[in-house]
């Protein structure tokens, strides 16, 4: 799948990120042959945010599997910090191709970040995250 991030969009110069799919999933978005549009219709009109948005429907579907440390963290200046939240899985997701010893700039490239500096804050060497 090859996009352009939607903040690199904002860019002078935006660069495209390509990242591999698993065959399965590949093997299923084949199979929808002259499908075009979201794979999640009824996801893809929801907010981001709010009491009703996917953040909020995140939460619940974790405290639903039993996975704890969805508890709120901290809120500041309009904004509110969860200690696992769909975007912890980007860290999760770099954090675990460092640990494997994947190179940072394969890492920067599949997660879509423009720089090493940005890239370093969503690595955590040698932490394993458990849910």
């Amino acid at each position: 799948v090859t996009f352009i991030p939607e903040k690199q969009q904002r860019s002078k110069i935006p660069e495209s990120i390509t990242i591999p799919l698993h065959p399965e999933f590949l093997g299923y978005l084949r199979s929808r042959k002259g499908k075009h549009g979201p794979l999640f219709p009824k996801l893809s009109k929801k907010h981001v945010g709010g009491k009703t948005g996917l953040s909020q429907l995140f939460r619940a579907l974790m405290a639903s599997a039993g996975v704890s440390g969805t508890q709120r963290l901290a809120k500041g200046e309009g904004r509110t910090t969860h200690s696992l939240s769909f975007h912890s899985l980007r860290h999760t997701f770099n954090s675990d191709l460092a640990n494997a010893n994947v190179s940072q700039e394969i890492r920067k490239r599949l997660i879509g970040h423009a720089s090493e500096e940005v890239n370093d804050i969503y690595t955590h060497v040698g932490y394993r995250f458990n849910t």
